[in-house]
């Protein structure tokens, strides 16, 4: 995110960086702030090796209205889900009232490609 920032500020869209905020909530809704200005940053981020990176890539843009983003979370949501259910042993039927929460659930150790 602060790659974001500073292609930003680059592109004069920001008159300083701002010190990285403490959660990606915060990043994602202060870069939304930036509207359109923030497009090819996020297309950076989404171009990248770090999934992290590319998820809140996806999620700006997917604020945005861009409907790619949005159709990659939902997929990336859905391979998140069958994969902890997988590791959990737990049926989909089981699991369904519990979806959003098991796609964010960090279960496994943090890796960057």
């Amino acid at each position: 995110m602060v790659r974001a920032a500073a292609s930003l500020a680059r592109q004069g869209a920001v008159p300083w960086i701002p010190a990285p905020p403490l959660n990606p909530r915060e990043s994602i809704a202060g870069l939304l702030a930036f509207g359109a200005a923030a497009i090819p940053a996020m297309r950076e981020c989404v171009d990248s090796l770090d999934y992290e990176m590319i998820r809140h890539g996806h999620r700006v843009l997917a604020g945005l209205g861009d409907d790619a983003s949005q159709r990659w979370l939902r997929e990336d949501d859905d391979e998140r889900i069958a994969a902890y259910l997988e590791r959990k042993g737990l049926s989909d039927d089981a699991a369904l009232p519990y979806r959003v929460l098991i796609a964010n659930d960090p279960d496994e150790p943090k890796q960057s490609a």
